[in-house]
């Protein structure tokens, strides 16, 4: 939280000169610019990762979709007919700010979309089971997915490098609200007051709504689907964060690219980062 709040000041937020809402107004863009602020993030970030990540001749061809869904999500990939689907979502709740491009390009199409065509290449040359192109993000391996496609934020200079002021701003409230949410959805699975986890939330990340918040706790108490995708958010996030500190800049770069590369289990991960950082002693 204190990180995030570092941010806001480094892009200009200065609370004895004005009011977080002004300042929030003034980071808001359109649909139509942030439309076209992720086809320009994915023509600049992406190839940054492959290369990075030395990932050469990799195909990632997928179609993206700007939507209006009543739901949590920003930016969601899915399959579709075998094609590699990437949807936008611009419901009057979601709101996009500056930066938040590029940080969501970054973990759907960095992230997921790279992982997605490195499983399609292991299948085809018959280094994994088929079956794992079946499953879907219910299962251990979101784990994998989620944590390393935020990692990419974190752990490629490259990237650090790239990114805005407002893209680390949105970078590192992001990670905050995870944490938040998933300290909030603790509160209240275990009986405690839905009113007072709100409260929590907003109170400490100023970017949430409070409407919001509600009917984001409403559906991970009545989903379960939605409460473990939740929860995989902040514990992931936490546990690559525990990575980074373990593992030099070499080794997590060598992390990421063994996590992106195929299927994992979090005991996979947890193990080759152990094994890592036996090679740093």
């Amino acid at each position: 939280i204190s990180i995030m709040h570092d941010r806001m000041r480094n892009v200009g937020y200065d609370r004895a000169k004005g009011s977080f809402e002004q300042f929030a107004l003034g980071l808001r863009v359109s649909k139509e610019d942030a439309q076209k602020e992720v086809r320009d993030c994915e023509d600049r970030l992406i190839p940054i990762v492959l290369k990075a990540l030395g990932f050469k001749g990799l195909e990632l061809p997928y179609r993206v979709s700007f939507e209006v869904e009543d739901d949590y999500w920003r930016g969601w990939t899915s399959t579709l007919d075998g094609q590699l689907l990437l949807r936008y979502n611009f419901h009057p709740n979601i709101i996009w700010y500056r930066g938040d491009a590029e940080t969501t390009t970054l973990h759907e199409v960095g992230g997921h979309f790279v992982q997605a065509a490195n499983l399609r290449k292991s299948i085809e040359e018959g280094r994994i089971d088929p079956f794992i192109g079946l499953t879907t993000v219910q299962e251990p391996h979101t784990f994998a997915g989620e944590g390393t496609a935020d990692a990419l934020l974190y752990f490629l200079p490259e990237i650090e490098d790239a990114l805005s002021p407002h893209g680390l701003l949105s970078r590192d409230q992001r990670a905050a609200r995870n944490y938040l949410y998933n300290n909030a959805q603790i509160m209240v699975n275990e009986g405690g007051s839905l009113n007072e986890a709100v409260k929590y939330v907003v109170e400490n990340h100023p970017f949430s709504a409070e409407k919001t918040v509600h009917d984001d706790l409403v559906r991970c108490m009545i989903n379960p689907a939605r409460r473990a995708y939740f929860y995989i958010y902040g514990i992931s996030r936490y546990k690559h964060e525990e990575f980074r500190q373990r593992l030099t800049p070499q080794q997590q770069i060598d992390y990421l690219r063994h996590a992106i590369s195929t299927y994992h289990t979090p005991k996979n991960l947890f193990a080759f980062v152990e094994q890592l950082a036996q090679q740093r002693k």
